[in-house]
């Protein structure tokens, strides 16, 4: 959790007592700046860690910021997406194939094999990796020797959502202790701010 101690409101209420909302803006500017480093960072630190990259993390989800305003000096930033196809990470081969699949989520972990998995284009020009299965699938028609088409019972393998991968504890660490660090050297500046303005 990111916080502006007691401590430091006391100080910020101390040095700008007696000018307008001096204090209030200074707390309000300090956190939307933090949230706003949550947000960078938390896509930053992603990628790596996991072998996906941003690009792909902003397609396939959503980053909402609520910002502190007025008197509600309190903000969120919060993910919102599905699991993310597995093709988006660290797979081999690249190119529809019957050939046998590989591929890591993690930066940190050797391949996984996919005995039964392979890569397939849809009709709709979607490429991900998909596995047959006799139990729940779509049917559909894939190419994965070149022009050859056939019909399958199949399903698409997935990695996690990028809620999933931002509440990794080393993830989530890192991403506290930057956006703390905005929001301590913020508040110095903004309350140098509006001092100079009043100077």
């Amino acid at each position: 959790m990111i916080e502006i101690t007691d401590r430091q409101i006391d100080r910020v209420n101390l040095i700008l007592g007696g000018m307008g909302n001096g204090s209030e803006s200074v707390l309000k500017n300090a956190i939307n700046r933090g949230l706003s480093s949550v947000r960078v960072q938390s896509v930053r630190s992603i990628t790596k860690m996991y072998d996906i990259t941003q690009k792909d993390i902003k397609a396939d989800s959503t980053i909402y910021l609520r910002k502190a305003a007025g008197r509600d000096l309190a903000g969120h930033v919060s993910f919102s997406g599905m699991r993310i196809p597995l093709y988006k990470f660290n797979v081999t081969p690249r190119e529809p194939s019957a050939r046998r699949v590989k591929a890591s989520v993690l930066k940190s972990s050797s391949p996984t094999s996919f005995t039964d998995a392979f890569i397939a284009r849809m009709k709709n020009g979607h490429t991900g990796v998909f596995e047959r299965t006799r139990k729940q699938g779509i049917e559909a028609r894939v190419a994965i020797h070149g022009e050859s088409k056939h019909t399958e019972k199949i399903r698409e393998l997935f990695g996690p959502a990028t809620a999933q991968m931002a509440r990794n504890a080393v993830v989530l660490e890192h991403v506290e202790k930057e956006a703390q660090h905005v929001i301590d050297i913020r508040i110095e500046h903004e309350m140098d701010r509006i001092l100079k303005g009043y100077s």
